[in-house]
């Protein structure tokens, strides 16, 4: 534990996770995967590259602590123009709804010490 302290008050973080999302066996294209620690603390997150691929940080810093997380991943389509030329509303979800919110992802992983790769398969289903 105070090995993990001194880690994360450095700015370093104990663990890395990255890994390919999938939606029915196809790479999902774009959007973000956020794991949340189940137990409380820092949020981690990370863009999904155009092969699916991603790396999580928290804040500025590679990685993430260790433990149990509930990851949530959203996808969605290019958004349209607001209103009066405001900010654009967000476009239609490309992933399933319920993978964007924790209390219905279904995503639960462990993070160890390390690298971590974590590939996530979505189905829409």
């Amino acid at each position: 534990l105070f090995l993990i302290t001194v880690l994360v008050g450095c700015g370093r973080m104990p663990a890395s996770v990255s890994g390919t999302v999938t939606l029915d066996g196809s790479p999902v294209e774009q959007g973000l995967v956020s794991f949340t620690p189940a137990e409380g603390g820092m949020l981690a997150a990370g863009t999904i590259d155009s092969d699916g691929g991603y790396r999580l940080k928290t804040n500025r810093a590679s990685g993430l602590a260790t433990g149990q997380y509930v990851a949530t991943v959203t996808s969605r389509e290019p958004g349209k123009s607001g209103p009066l030329g405001g900010p654009p509303m967000p476009g239609k979800f490309i992933t399933p709804r319920r993978y964007a919110f924790a209390k219905t992802s279904g995503l639960s992983y462990t993070v160890e010490s390390g690298s971590n790769t974590i590939d996530i398969e979505l189905t829409s289903q």
